[in-house]
Order: structure tokens, then C-alpha cells, then sequence
């Protein structure tokens, strides 16, 4: 199991202090720079939330969401995601990009 320790602050303020990812006996300093968010698998997610873990933007996911490409919960005015839906659907789309490039093998090609 992973244990992970934040180091020593840093001397400005808001900064992040580094974090050591201890695993099996190996340590490693992570870059903390940018905010990383941990989500749980049966987490539900905003389309703002949703748009930083897929790194897409909100208007193209929304759009996804109103035409049912992408699975989400339309409540009230708001579109949520269910984090273990969004990574079935991730899953799908990998095996049909591979599908559709021949199994994920390409042929070799000639000039």
C-alpha cells in the first residue's frame, strides 16, 4: 500500500509543499505544482470536475451530455458523471479506436 507525506512547506504563501510517495520500500518526491484531485470510484462529478479529468472543455462536454454520447444525470439544470460510468465509457471509446484501427496493429507502410 501506497503512504504519501507532505514535506516542508514552502516559504511563500499558497504554495504546495512537495509530497513523498512511499510504495513498497521506494520513495519518490511527486510535482505538486498544480492540484491534483483524488477522486473515489463511486464518486459523482460537475461537468467543471468532469472537464478537468477528461483535460476537455465544459461546452463540448455539455454538448456530449445533451445528445447522450457521454453517460450522465441531467438534475434539475445541472449534468452530473458518475466517475465509474465516465470510465466505462473511456473504455469503450479505447476498444473502438483500436477496433477501428485494425486491432491496434497497423500494417506496415510502404512509400
Amino acid at each position: 500500500m501506497a503512504r504519501a507525506t507532505v514535506g516542508r512547506p514552502w516559504n511563500h504563501p499558497g504554495a504546495y509543499a512537495p509530497l513523498l510517495l512511499e510504495k513498497e520500500g521506494k520513495a519518490t518526491w511527486l510535482d505538486v505544482s498544480k492540484k491534483v484531485v483524488m477522486m473515489a470510484d463511486d464518486e459523482i462529478m460537475t461537468l467543471q470536475e468532469l472537464a478537468t479529468y477528461l483535460k476537455m472543455a465544459e461546452k463540448t462536454l455539455y454538448g456530449y451530455a445533451q445528445k447522450g454520447t457521454i453517460p450522465g444525470i441531467k438534475i434539475g439544470a445541472a449534468w452530473r458523471f458518475r466517475k465509474t460510468d465516465i470510465d466505462a465509457w473511456l473504455e469503450e471509446r479505447r476498444r473502438l479506436t483500436e477496433s477501428s484501427r485494425g486491432g491496434g496493429k497497423r500494417g506496415k507502410v510502404t512509400p
